[in-house]
């Protein structure tokens, strides 16, 4: 069963030590997608000043970026 593309950012932080890959700082965010799957995971595009809970979409691209198969954004339409 496929997981929701959408959801809710309940919480994040932001990752000052390196990790793997990961170059700090990166923002890492607990999301509750639509259909109640809780994940932890990579949040990019994150203005400094956001508060949550916020909309999030879920970004695949064709190939892993920075060793990501998966990250959040912004829901962009919301904009």
């Amino acid at each position: 069963m496929p997981l929701a593309a959408r959801g809710m950012l309940t919480s994040y932080t932001k990752v000052w030590i390196p990790r793997d890959d990961y170059p700090p700082p990166f923002l890492l965010g607990q999301v509750i997608l639509d259909d109640g799957t809780l994940l932890f995971s990579h949040v990019r595009c994150l203005p400094a000043d956001q508060l949550v809970p916020a909309r999030v979409s879920v970004v695949v691209p064709q190939q892993p970026v920075d060793g990501l198969a998966f990250w959040f954004e912004p829901d962009p339409s919301l904009s």
